[in-house]
């Protein structure tokens, strides 16, 4: 498995590219099929959402379908930062450049004016050899100084943190919801992050399966949501906007295949790290 790269101009799929009528009238179907479901009853958390009452709310028809991609896609938004990375090493008096990475990142958390974030480790590798400096970027356009507080390079997971005074309405995403309400077979989902500094892009798709890639010791989640370089560390949610896993792994052989660290192991890193 590797990152993919393309080209900036496919990048600009959105949740919008809703053009093909019958994949979205299939993702309808599937809506109601699961409509009894306990993926459509979960209660509502009025500390972390602002969106609609999960427990009372139904998708009645393809206009709710769509009216409520379109509203998940804006509070996940606010919950999507953006990630700049900046290498370098000093000599004497003077600093060379070593070379910069960017990626994506969800929030989770918030205290105060002070919020903590979820990537992949991957976009901060070099920090283990260069001095570094973390640049955050969040959705009204502000930019923050962030910093590393934790990472595991076996799970390609990390924890940044950072600081807005700002008033922007942010987002915490719901890491708890779906942890012990497992995915259901074509289950829609939405993919979050900034593919080449696109900011806020949202593609969507559909679980796959749990599958096993090189290189990774645990199962991860197979999804059809298009992603693309600099979507690493970015959000896999569902329909409600709760965090289903993070995005990390996209196949050159198949453009519609993509995988996310799941839940399991995400909550796992943040327990031994002592940041849930």
């Amino acid at each position: 498995m590797k990152k993919k790269l393309f080209v900036v101009v496919i990048l600009l799929i959105s949740i919008f590219a809703v053009s093909c009528d019958s994949e979205i009238e299939s993702l309808y179907k599937n809506i109601i099929n699961q409509q009894n479901s306990s993926i459509t009853n979960t209660s509502s958390n009025t500390n972390k959402s602002s969106l609609k009452d999960k427990s009372s709310y139904k998708v009645e028809n393809i206009e709710d379908f769509q009216n409520l991609i379109i509203e998940t896609r804006d509070y996940v938004r606010n919950g999507n930062i953006l990630i700049e990375v900046e290498y370098f090493r000093r000599i004497g008096p003077f600093i060379e450049n070593k070379g910069s990475s960017t990626g994506s990142g969800v929030i989770y958390k918030g205290d105060g004016n002070n919020y903590y974030a979820l990537s992949n480790y991957h976009v901060f590798s070099n920090s283990s050899i260069y001095q570094f400096k973390i640049t955050i970027l969040t959705m009204d356009g502000n930019t923050s100084t962030g910093t590393l507080l934790s990472y595991d390079k076996d799970k390609d997971l990390a924890v940044v943190s950072f600081s807005l005074t700002s008033s922007f309405d942010v987002t915490i995403v719901d890491i708890d919801e779906r942890l012990d309400n497992p995915l259901a077979k074509d289950e829609f989902l939405m993919a979050i992050g900034n593919p080449s500094g696109v900011e806020g892009n949202v593609t969507f798709g559909q679980f796959k399966g749990m599958a096993r890639i090189a290189n990774v010791d645990y199962k991860v989640i197979k999804h059809s949501a298009l992603i693309y370089s600099g979507n690493s560390g970015g959000a896999l949610v569902d329909i409600y906007g709760n965090l289903v896993g993070i995005n990390t792994w996209g196949s050159e052989d198949s453009p519609d295949e993509s995988f996310a660290i799941p839940l399991d192991v995400i909550n796992e890193f943040l327990d031994e790290s002592g940041l849930k």
